[in-house]
């Protein structure tokens, strides 16, 4: 990782990779801390705009947002309403927004 380059990895559950066991949880935070990483968990992302991320009330400046939350096609996008493929992925905008949600700013 260059030396200018900073990567947070934002967690809203209490650990990372919650479907593990606690053990393996714990080894891979360390692991990620080895290669640089600052892992924040109990952070929710409540908002991205271009150049930031919201969580909560606190703005963190972000020059590259990967988003790698629900990688996986769930029922509850079609249960909310959200207009969703035939795979029941939930649609979104070219931006990743929801056509439905008002933007942050």
């Amino acid at each position: 990782m260059p030396a200018r380059t900073k990567v947070l990895l934002l967690e809203g559950g209490p650990r990372v990779l919650p479907a593990y066991s606690e053990d393996l949880s714990r080894k891979a935070q360390q692991q990620l801390e080895h290669l640089g990483v600052e892992v924040h968990t109990s952070s929710m992302v409540t908002c991205i705009d271009p150049g930031m991320v919201w969580v909560g009330e606190k703005s963190i400046p972000a020059q590259v947002v990967l988003w790698a939350a629900w990688s996986r096609s769930l029922p509850a996008g079609r249960q909310a309403g959200k207009p969703v493929d035939r795979a029941g992925r939930v649609q979104v905008q070219p931006d990743l927004s929801l056509p439905t949600i008002p933007k942050c700013s």
